[in-house]
């Protein structure tokens, strides 16, 4: 999928993150099936292991955002929302309960994400000391 399709694809789960973000129960709920569904992921490969340590960063930064100890503009709070959103999807590109495949579209869309927003992500993980 090309960056452009993942930005217009991307645009269905930004309306629901702005969503999100305007209800804290749904902003908790959200944080804590993430924390859930990360639990299950196997992290044997330097890339599963990097993706986990991202969507950590995207649950640390929404939360921080959500405290109001926010130093991210609007729009990146809204797209790891995004990101977030997306990760606990069921059925999405490929759904997430065919084995091997099944997370495969989550790691295209998350690490599209990173790439857009790699200088605050990579300073969340740096000033947080962690990615909880």
């Amino acid at each position: 999928m090309s960056d452009e399709n993942k930005k217009n694809f991307l645009s269905r789960y930004i309306k629901k993150a702005s969503n999100t973000l305007k209800d804290s129960d749904r902003v908790n709920s959200l944080l804590k099936n993430a924390k859930e569904k990360l639990a299950d992921v196997s992290t044997d490969s330097n890339k599963m292991g990097e993706f986990v340590t991202i969507l950590k960063a995207f649950g640390g930064m929404v939360k921080q955002s959500v405290s109001g100890s926010n130093q991210f503009s609007w729009q990146t709070i809204l797209l790891v929302t995004a990101g977030l959103i997306y990760f606990l999807t069921p059925v999405d590109l490929i759904p997430d309960f065919i084995p091997v495949l099944g997370l495969s579209d989550d790691v295209s869309v998350i690490i599209f994400i990173y790439k857009s927003l790699k200088e605050d992500i990579d300073s969340y993980i740096e000033t947080s000391g962690s990615t909880n």
